[in-house]
């Protein structure tokens, strides 16, 4: 019968899940107020060893009683939530053949959960050369930052909020604001054209472009219905071609 439940529960969507968790949740709160106003109390009003115990013991079994039936609600509620998490896994590859790059970008649900994808976007930018003391570094605009308290990043809560068409000015700061800024909605992997990823699919797309030599930081940020953000992102290099 526990296995007939757990095969219904796994067909349905996440939505159907979290109300079932709620009426489970209810169920469980009821049934306990119900047993006890209907034995617990009877009980210790018509027990006389009840009957002599203090204002203090009297609470104390109260709370006792009050933790067990909190504690069963999150026990309950975190079986399920462990059960139907979804384990996302965001994978870049570059190939790069002279100045034509591409991108393949992938989405794996390794976890136990359906994923409804969203929106996904692909974000590249060029790195500014900076000397250093004995060697040289590249520096790219930190477009993931996060402020404090926040879940997601400065980009992502822009991408919920609405459709990116290109990176903020406000994002990317002065020093970065003429460098090459490319900003690509993948409509393959997201809603567009994938309801839903179930356990153990794998989706992806590619995406190629003609760049100028350099080095550039490819990232790939998903947006899903049930869960935070998820990122990937990669470093290649753009060499000249030999003639």
């Amino acid at each position: 019968m526990y296995r007939r439940y757990m095969a219904w529960l796994d067909k349905l969507s996440p939505t159907k899940r979290r109300f079932i968790n709620v009426i489970l949740v209810v169920m469980v709160g009821v049934s306990f107020a119900y047993m006890f106003l209907t034995y617990i109390i009877p009980y210790i009003v018509n027990n006389s060893s009840f009957a002599t115990i203090s204002t203090t013991e009297a609470i104390a079994f109260v709370a006792v009683m009050v933790t067990v039936v909190v504690t069963t609600i999150n026990l309950i509620i975190a079986s399920m939530n462990k059960r139907y998490s979804s384990k996302k896994q965001l994978t870049l590859s570059v190939s790069v053949q002279n100045s034509k790059v591409i991108i393949t970008s992938t989405i794996e649900n390794k976890g136990t959960g359906r994923i409804t994808p969203k929106s996904f976007y692909l974000f590249i930018n060029s790195g500014n050369k900076v000397d250093k003391e004995g060697y040289t570094e590249y520096e790219f605009p930190n477009i993931l930052k996060h402020e404090c308290g926040d879940f997601d990043c400065s980009l992502a809560k822009k991408c919920k909020a609405a459709r990116v068409e290109k990176i903020p000015d406000e994002l990317l700061g002065e020093k970065f604001k003429n460098s090459v800024c490319i900003c690509r909605i993948l409509s393959h992997i997201a809603a567009d054209s994938v309801n839903f990823i179930d356990p153990g699919e794998v989706f992806s797309e590619d995406a190629i472009f003609e760049l100028q030599p350099g080095v550039y930081r490819v990232i790939l940020l998903g947006i899903s219905v049930e869960a935070d953000c998820m990122c990937a992102h990669k470093i290649f290099v753009v060499e000249e071609e030999q003639r």
